[in-house]
Order: C-alpha cells, then structure tokens, then sequence
C-alpha cells in the first residue's frame, strides 16, 4: 500500500466504524434499522439460544483475542504499526455489523414494556445520554488515536508510529471508567424488554466486567508510559478526591 493510501485508509476505517456504532444504536434500540434486536422471524425459544449464544461467544472471543498485545505483535509482520488500530477498528466494526444481522429474535415474553409517553422519553433521553457519555470517553482516552486516525496519518506522512503526549493517569482511567459504564448502560435503556434483549444485556454486562481488567493494559498502549516526574505533576494539578 502506497503512503498516501494510509490516510484513506484510515478515514474509510473511521467512518465504518461510527456507521457500525449507528447500526448498532438502532438495532438495541429496535429503532431506524430494517434487523433490530427484536426484528425478524423468532425460531424456538432453545434454537434462538443456543444460536445466539455461540454469536456472543465467538464475537466476545474474538474481541479479546485480537486485542492481546501478543497477537498484535504477530500482525505486526503483516500490518503496519500505523494501520494495525484502523484495521482493527474495521475489522470489528463489520464483525458487529454482521453479529447484528445473523441475531435471533426472541420478542417473547415482554421483561418489561412501558407506556407512559414521558416515561419512554425519558428512557430515550437516557439511551442518547449513555451514548455521549460513551462518545466523550473515547475523547477523553484519545479519540484520534482510538479510531486509528492520528496513527494512519503518521504512515501517510511516512513517519514511524509514535504515541501521543502523555497525560494524567486518573484522567485517562477516568475515561476508560466512563468508558465501561456506558458500554453497559446503553442496551438495559430502552422502554421495551424482550427475553432476547434481556440475554443479550446480561450476557455483555457480564463480558463488559470481566474483559475490563483484562484490556485496560492493552487499551493503554495508545498512550506513552508515563514518566514518574510527569505523573507527579499530573497528579499534583488535579483537585484531591
């Protein structure tokens, strides 16, 4: 791939992956999308969990595997370090996308329904208030370098890969933090339950607790390590908990 193709790159790599947090959106909300979490033609009850099962394992197995900083240096041999986020990113956005289309509905029976107009939007301010929290999370971890942006343009500008400035600890946890919650969140706010729904939250809910600990290293390599000095003054201008 030419350098300048790095940064085209990276942008179609961008843009697939918010169309796939969009897509995403309106199929947990069942809301805007022709497949939604709800939508289709529901099999058996047994049938559609087991089948829905095996999604969430493999795209959650895949998801941490291909996150482990050991794999990453095995794509190295094949895939620029300034490209490895952006195809990540890409190759997991589609990965959703396609998670999405193949999910079994199981609508029945209702968890819970609501009514009251208020009420459902209330639960819609919600539902897009979890989704700006998530969007400033990555902000706040660094949305240029999560999306591979910053990354695919240093290849295009034939530099090599570099981390960006370093910041505060507590600030970069924070996001990560903020990060985890509204991942969590988002599906449980929504004014109708189905069985399938409620599966599917606990079964992320669950996955979201766990794989945290375990991806909060990996997630951390967008960053430089901090230095001792610069951590003492990070910490040292933040206001005390």
């Amino acid at each position: 791939m030419k350098k300048p193709a790095y940064a085209v790159y990276g942008v179609v790599s961008y843009l697939v992956s918010l169309g796939s947090f969009f897509y995403f959106a309106g199929w947990v909300s069942n809301n805007f999308v022709p497949k939604t979490v709800d939508s289709g033609t529901p099999p058996g009850t047994l049938q559609a969990f087991a089948w829905n099962t095996v999604l969430l394992t493999v795209y959650c197995f895949l998801h941490s595997i291909f996150a482990r900083t050991s794999l990453k240096e095995k794509m190295r041999r094949y895939v620029p370090r300034t490209l490895e986020r952006a195809t990540y990113c890409l190759a997991f956005s589609i990965l959703l996308v396609v998670f999405c289309l193949l999910w079994q509905p199981i609508p029945e029976p209702l968890i819970w329904q609501v009514t009251s107009q208020p009420a459902v939007a209330a639960i819609y301010g919600l539902f897009v208030l979890f989704w700006a929290a998530h969007f400033l999370a990555i902000y706040m971890i660094g949305y240029n370098e999560f999306f591979g942006l910053r990354q695919a343009w240093q290849g295009a500008r034939g530099e090599d890969y570099r981390p960006p400035p370093p910041v505060s600890e507590r600030y970069y946890m924070a996001g990560h933090l903020l990060l985890v919650a509204s991942l969590m969140a988002i599906p449980w706010a929504t004014p109708t339950m189905s069985l399938g729904q409620l599966y599917f939250c606990v079964y992320v809910s669950v996955y979201i607790v766990i794989g945290a600990w375990l991806s909060s290293r990996d997630l951390g390599d967008m960053h430089a390590p901090l230095p001792e000095p610069a951590k003492a003054a990070g910490d040292a201008m933040e206001p005390a908990a």
